[in-house]
């Protein structure tokens, strides 16, 4: 997919989503998915139709459904390999769980 015609707006918005997934996945030793692009642009959708990078996956819209959302940070990827849009995984390799 491509983001050429990406709005000034929704190409910061993707920057931010970005590093902000990024630098969680550096710090627990997780990875982004292959498909990181099209799953980011949902969230991108989600910040400019409801104001924040609520998870497409989970049902509520508060702050603790925010990407990276709560369950996320409390360990749901160690426990089940991968949050629950499959963005943020355990890697293969790794013998955590």
């Amino acid at each position: 997919m491509s983001f050429d015609n990406e709005s000034e707006q929704g190409k910061a918005f993707r920057e931010e989503i970005a590093k902000r997934l990024e630098e969680f996945c550096v710090e627990r030793g997780y990875e982004l998915s292959p498909s990181q692009s099209q799953l980011i642009g949902d969230l991108v959708q989600m910040r400019r139709l409801m104001g924040d990078y609520y998870c497409p996956c989970q049902p509520g819209k508060t702050p603790e459904t925010v990407c990276v959302c709560k369950p996320v940070k409390d360990g749901l990827v160690d426990v089940l390999g991968a949050c629950f849009c499959q963005l943020i995984n355990r890697p293969n390799n790794d013998e955590r769980g």
